[in-house]
């Protein structure tokens, strides 16, 4: 505390070190900061996934999938809806098979009052149905979900994912060993179909008032304990890209879910990566940590923008995922062991009586990890040493820099006591007055970064009505808090912000 009152004292030796080699000791602490973190991607300074809750029990679960035939009837037959209303959703058809597996359904409409000064309103209807569980009082629930995008030239769209979501639904049906809700959701307008859901699920409002009318729900299951966000591509896919479940703000789902996952993949034979990557296996050392490495870095830069990369993003209620598949097609090669329905649903058959066996919540594991590869992790304990080393030197400029503002501007060192009286005065004044403008800048800069800011924020409304009268535009708007595509288009993904 002497240090802090009187500037003078606790003047050691080893305080007039830190002022004179600070430079140096920043340099040393932030390159051991940055090769500590490169060695975290070596697999002996990582861990092996595994389960911290036994009650998942995916080891015991058999598969039992057996409707591959039907979901390739549902697809023929959506293919055929979807040609009809190329612009829409085929509700009518949804609603049916829905109905025919005798699950409870429900439609939720939800109108978006656009923010930035446009006045046009945007609706959307999103589609669900229920299966009761006969074995608990509908207090906990697990969701399926898939965002509707109809096949273009461009995109194959998600009809594949519907097909398989009501071949499931049919199977799940005829299963008593349900203790959870199950729900399948498909949603229109991808995020903001979704966003809309929950609030209306959970009758509360995470965004502006009055921006995103979320609408009422006719109804429920129970509360939310984990959620799978389907989107396959093709009925023959060459991967299951488990490559997104960063939800908003760069949160995670707890570590046991993202194991089960690849767990699963692993058992029924389907091909998995994480950022498009699959484990390395390379015989050199180098090679297998440079791919490690890489993986890793993918992961760190997408976490970083703090943006979902998904629908499962807005699941931050609940523990969600996306499992995304390709055809071969999408692929340089083309080659390579491909995946039919079977396994498929094989895979979700698991994963959904894996979470069925949950007794509670997801806390056990990690939620703040980095993955350098589909079975290898990096906790939280793990990656903050090297963390601590770069913020050090930032701590250790400033400090520095305190201590050499608080230095008396009269006091001569041995050149000084050389000269005269008027020398040092004069020398000294100028040495205070320097002192005192090198603090201008500083200021300065610090005033025109909040200016600025300020700006951004206030500016989208105002740019949005100016851009508005000299053109149409018919295209993405690229808006903080907002994303949007116009109506008309298939492919719309809104992201409202979050308070």
């Amino acid at each position: 505390m002497g240090l802090l009152t009187d500037p003078g004292a606790g003047r050691g030796k080893l305080t007039q070190l830190l002022v004179t080699y600070h430079n140096k000791l920043c340099i040393l602490l932030y390159v051991g900061g940055v090769a500590w973190f490169l060695i975290l991607a070596h697999d002996n300074f990582n861990a092996g996934t595994y389960f911290s809750e036994n009650a998942l029990l995916p080891g015991l679960v058999k598969g039992e999938f057996d409707k591959e035939a039907l979901a390739k009837t549902y697809q023929s037959e959506l293919l055929d809806e979807a040609a009809r209303y190329p612009d829409g959703v085929p509700y009518s058809w949804l609603l049916a098979k829905f109905r025919q597996i005798n699950l409870d359904v429900y439609t939720h409409n939800f109108t978006l009052n656009y923010p930035l000064g446009l006045g046009t309103e945007y609706t959307g209807k999103n589609v669900y149905a229920i299966l009761r569980a006969p074995r608990s009082s509908s207090t906990e629930a697990l969701v399926l979900s898939v965002p509707y995008r109809p096949p273009t030239s461009v995109h194959p769209g998600t009809v594949p994912s519907i097909a398989i979501m009501l071949a499931l639904a049919k199977f799940f049906r005829r299963q008593k060993y349900w203790a959870k809700d199950v729900i399948f959701l498909v949603t229109e307008h991808e995020q903001l179909g979704i966003q809309a859901w929950l609030e209306a699920y959970h009758k509360a409002t995470s965004g502006r008032s009055g921006v995103l009318d979320h609408g009422d729900m006719m109804g429920r299951g129970g509360a939310i304990q984990a959620a799978i966000n389907l989107e396959l591509h093709a009925e023959k896919i060459m991967f299951i890209l488990m490559l997104k479940y960063k939800g908003l703000n760069g949160q995670l789902p707890n570590l046991d879910l993202v194991t089960l996952v690849h767990r699963m993949c692993s058992k029924e034979g389907v091909r998995h990566t994480f950022k498009n990557r699959e484990n390395g296996n390379y015989r050199d050392t180098f090679k297998e940590w440079l791919h490690s490495f890489k993986t890793l870095m993918a992961m760190v830069s997408t976490q970083a923008t703090g943006v979902p990369n998904g629908n499962h993003g807005l699941f931050h209620r609940a523990f969600m995922f996306s499992l995304f598949a390709f055809s071969s097609a999408f692929f340089k090669n083309g080659k390579g062991n491909t995946a039919l329905y079977f396994q498929i649903g094989r895979v979700l058959e698991g994963l959904f009586r894996s979470l069925n066996n949950l007794l509670e919540r997801f806390h056990q594991s990690y939620f703040f990890y980095l993955l350098p590869a589909t079975d290898r992790y990096i906790s939280i304990g793990m990656y903050m040493p090297p963390l601590g080393l770069l913020c050090a030197g930032l701590v250790i400029k400033a400090f520095a820099l305190w201590l050499k503002m608080q230095e008396d501007p009269t006091k001569r060192n041995d050149s000084d006591k050389e000269d005269s009286d008027m020398k040092s005065e004069n020398s000294g004044s100028e040495k205070k007055g320097a002192g005192n403008f090198s603090l201008v800048p500083v200021g300065m800069t610090v005033l025109a970064t909040h200016t600025l800011g300020i700006i951004l924020l206030s500016s989208p409304q105002a740019l949005s009505v100016v851009v508005s009268r000299i053109w149409y535009v018919n295209r993405y708007f690229n808006i903080p808090g907002i994303f949007y595509l116009d109506s008309k288009h298939a492919h719309s993904s809104i992201i409202l912000p979050q308070i």
